[in-house]
């Protein structure tokens, strides 16, 4: 799987989020997002939603936070593409000692 990541927003409320996209065959999807939702679980990640659609139009969709550090991932994937499409959100975080800067 490669993966090419590049940041798409950072919110004014101290959101940072990002996206990218990792080659997997299409016809992988499911299999691929299956394990995913099943390890955002075990780590504790609530699922908010799952769809695995069939047939022509085949695609697959997993959206899932954790309360206890307000991430939340989201993986899309269409039978158009051989790549599934991750998004995380988090909580802007600083390294230690650094300090907030307001631009």
């Amino acid at each position: 799987m490669a993966a090419a990541g590049f940041p798409f927003r950072v919110g004014t409320g101290g959101v940072l989020g990002v996206a990218w996209h990792a080659r997997v065959a299409a016809a992988d999807h499911s299999a691929a997002v299956r394990r995913v939702r099943d390890e955002l679980e075990r780590r504790g990640y609530r699922v908010l939603g799952f769809q695995d659609i069939k047939g022509a139009e085949t695609s697959v969709i997993l959206d899932a936070e954790s309360r206890e550090n307000d991430f939340s991932v989201s993986v899309e994937g269409s039978h158009r593409h051989d790549d599934l499409l991750f998004s995380v959100m988090t909580p802007c975080l600083l390294p230690p000692g650094a300090a907030q800067q307001r631009f």
